[in-house]
């Protein structure tokens, strides 16, 4: 067996926009979830709360060093994900580049492409149907049953 050494980590969540900031949210207790105003009218939605990332994911590119054509490549949940390990390579304080070198990223979430689940649910709390294809993109598990 290969020895593993967690060597740096990133977080990216409601509850905080780098790591320090959620663990401190975590350690205080911080409520991160409550209404989701445009559910709150809509009878089609049965869930009204939720938590959602309030950050502005270019301005964190920018300030972690994230390079544009990755910004161009990705969508919102892909690019979360850059975001957070890039804050994982500069927690470790790791300044090299990791063209040519054996590098593994861990990543845990909660689900694929967000903009996928934002448009199905605009289409159904707007009681309008999407096509199938839209459901194909969205993984099975997610959906309400």
């Amino acid at each position: 067996m290969s020895r593993i050494a967690v060597t740096g980590m990133g977080a990216l969540s409601p509850a905080g926009q780098s790591l320090s900031a959620f663990w401190e949210s975590l350690y205080s207790g911080r409520t991160v979830y409550g209404p989701l105003e445009e559910f709150a009218d809509n009878p089609q939605c049965r869930i009204k709360i939720g938590a959602r990332i309030r950050a502005d994911i270019s301005a964190l590119l920018d300030t972690a060093g994230c390079p544009a054509d990755i910004r161009r490549k990705y969508g919102k949940a892909a690019l979360y994900t850059v975001y957070t390990a890039l804050e994982a390579l500069r927690d470790a304080g790791y300044t090299g580049g990791l063209s040519g070198r054996k590098t593994a990223v861990i990543v845990g979430t909660t689900m694929g492409e967000i903009e996928t689940e934002e448009t199905l649910t605009r289409l159904l709390c707007s009681n309008r149907s999407p096509d199938r294809e839209l459901y194909r993109q969205y993984p099975s598990e997610n959906l309400a049953k």
